[in-house]
């Protein structure tokens, strides 16, 4: 049930009401809380740090729905909490709206709390009273306006601001490469750096930092008041395990964002794909994600540093993006078409009236194949002439022999006489795809192979099949009604 949605002067704001999750705050369309869990975050973020620390001046970053405040609130030896957060609106709703009232318990009205509404950076940076606690409760940075909010010269303009006793507790990112990045970062700055992790009941796990001048001890029980800590709990939270892989890492900074580099990397990746010719290439559809053209050139550094990569690049959905690889040093291989069609009664109306169009008395019969393409001559054959042309293009070499040993859908066209003159390679999943792979055959021939393998797959799979041609054979693929064709240009590095 929505109980809010308008337009502060910087974001959308969403406050709902759910039947299993309770009061939940959106913005931008990103959930911030829900009421059955944001215990086990604020939690971790707002009172881990006080088993450890008895800080009287506390600096809350963000914070602004006064949850973390909350918390806080209820040690006696906190003397003043400043909640520093960039839109007014959210602290107005926080001391005005009664079911974010309920859930903060009131703790922006109380006299220990400042409100400030301004850039956590600009404000931490700036020389200023002595702190003890900094709470850093900001999104996960996807943008490098947020990345500085995660800077090693943010960490350390706080670490100036600090006392002798004085910490800093963050969220972070739990993928590997993007949490030793934060990690690699609070440690060039921090004497000591403790990372914990909370899971969120199967829905989800975050991480958190606390880094200090000195060694932590707990000097005090978890209060009987909370949801989700207990002492267990506290007492094992900073173990690692013994297998945890130390990764190499790169700090980072203002100028070189390197955790918003390796989180946009993860997103980027939504698209990829292992190159099924050369397992030791990546593929990525540059179009295929939600990614901006902008972000693409933040992930691509952190990306090149894993693996080779090969881009299909859809300048419909993502224009510029062949522009980007070429400066950066990629090359053009080829150009493939890919479409989609949907093999309902309609589509099989259309190809059968474009058959008999253009009829040129040739004949053909479909073969199915499971198994390697070294399973059958003919299928070797064509296949093998078909790497030979295409699918080296990145290497420019011989067809590559691991290719013919995988296992695969092969269908296979042959004339009246039996001759093979079509082949196509075809990858089941959930769109399924269809590489194709010409031989001999008339156009009505290599025509009638998609046909009857259209009709194979919707009797097999249903839904829709996805296919992958050259740009020499794409006509084809439109003249047989295709729904949705999109070009792709193929780069890889040089």
């Amino acid at each position: 049930m929505e109980l809010l949605s308008e337009r502060s002067d910087r974001q959308h704001i969403e406050l709902s009401r759910d039947p299993v999750h309770g009061l939940v705050l959106t913005l931008d369309g990103k959930r911030q809380f829900s009421e059955d869990l944001e215990h086990r975050f604020h939690e971790a973020l707002g009172v881990v740090p006080l088993l450890y620390l008895s800080p009287r001046r506390v600096f809350v970053g963000g914070g602004g729905d006064g949850l973390i405040a909350a918390r806080l609130l209820k040690f006696p030896f906190v003397e003043r909490v400043v909640v520093c957060d960039f839109d007014p609106e959210i602290t107005r709703l926080a001391r005005e709206h009664p079911a974010l009232v309920r859930l903060n318990e009131g703790s922006l009205h109380d006299p220990r709390v400042e409100l400030i509404h301004d850039d956590a950076f600009a404000r931490l940076t700036r020389a200023g009273d002595e702190l003890d606690l900094v709470i850093a409760d900001f999104p996960l940075p996807a943008t490098r306006e947020l990345g500085r909010l995660y800077s090693v010269e943010l960490y350390r303009a706080i670490h100036a601001r600090l006392g002798p006793e004085g910490a800093l507790a963050v969220h972070g990112p739990t993928l590997p490469a993007p949490a030793a990045i934060l990690r690699k970062t609070l440690a060039s700055v921090f004497e000591h750096v403790y990372w914990y992790g909370v899971d969120y009941r199967g829905r989800g796990h975050h991480g958190f930092a606390i880094a200090s001048k000195r060694p932590l001890t707990r000097v005090r029980s978890t209060p009987a008041w909370s949801r989700w800590l207990s002492d267990e709990v506290a007492d094992a939270l900073f173990a690692r395990p013994k297998d945890e892989p130390t990764e190499q890492a790169t700090v980072h900074s203002v100028e070189e964002p390197e955790l918003v580099r390796a989180l946009l990397a993860y997103a980027a990746l939504s698209t990829a794909s292992a190159y099924p010719y050369d397992e030791r290439f990546l593929t990525l559809r540059m179009g295929g994600s939600e990614l901006s053209l902008a972000e693409w050139a933040l992930a691509l550094p952190h990306l090149e540093r894993q693996s080779a990569l090969i881009f299909y690049v859809d300048e419909a959905r993502c224009p510029g993006g062949r522009a980007l690889l070429e400066a950066r040093g990629y090359v053009a291989r080829n150009r493939f078409a890919r479409l989609e069609i949907p093999v309902g009664e309609r589509s099989r109306e259309q190809v059968v009236d474009l058959w008999e169009r253009h009829d040129d008395g040739s004949v053909a019969e479909l073969c199915v194949i499971d198994g390697p393409a070294e399973s059958d001559p003919d299928v070797a054959r064509m296949f093998a002439a078909y790497l030979t042309r295409h699918g080296m293009i990145f290497n420019d070499g011989p067809a590559h022999p691991d290719m013919m040993k995988l296992p695969a859908l092969h269908l296979l066209c042959r004339d009246p006489a039996g001759k093979a003159v079509a082949l196509l390679r075809v990858r089941p999943g959930p769109t399924t795809e269809i590489d194709a792979v010409y031989g001999e055959g008339t156009r009505r021939q290599n025509a009638l192979s998609i046909i009857l393998c259209t009709r194979y797959l919707q009797e097999q799979f249903g839904g829709v099949v996805a296919g992958w041609s050259t740009e020499r054979l794409a006509p084809t693929y439109q003249r047989l009604g295709a729904a949705l064709l999109g070009w792709f240009d193929v780069l890889s590095r040089a």
